[in-house]
């Protein structure tokens, strides 16, 4: 057993749920200069979606903001995009992500999708995604 069970696990085929979960670099950065501490931290918040996700025995994938903006993402192997204080959402990011949702994918995000671009600096009007969401923002204020 304990020389096949490694090469049993490498031929056992890996489950898909059709889930991904986006991690953005950008968003990892501005999570900390964001000035207000109240909306969580990324790595916990993270890790509170993977629990999450693996305690309803369920799979997913990480994608990349990198692999949304050089078309990379299949969005076809999905029916879920979840987006973890994804502050940071580029235009190319974004438009991935919309037509994912208008393909009929399902879109989650926890708190301020896309209120900065992939550079970090904040948009004027407000977040990327807002639109997509069916929000329209006010100033901003604790969570708290």
């Amino acid at each position: 057993m304990r020389d096949g069970l490694g090469d049993l696990l490498m031929r056992y085929p890996m489950e898909k749920d059709g889930i991904a979960m986006l991690y953005s670099m950008p968003s990892t950065h501005i999570a900390h200069f964001d000035g207000n501490e109240t909306y969580g931290l990324y790595t916990r918040d993270h890790d509170r979606w993977h629990e999450a996700i693996h305690n309803a025995g369920l799979q997913f994938d990480y994608i990349t903001d990198r692999q949304l903006r050089l078309g990379e993402f299949e969005a076809s192997k999905y029916k879920v995009l979840i987006l973890p204080l994804a502050f940071a959402i580029g235009e190319q990011e974004a438009a991935v992500i919309r037509d994912f949702v208008q393909k009929g994918g399902t879109l989650i995000a926890d708190v301020r999708p896309g209120l900065y671009n992939d550079r970090c600096k904040p948009y004027e009007t407000g977040g990327i995604l807002d639109d997509v969401f069916g929000v329209k923002r006010g100033p901003k204020q604790s969570a708290a």
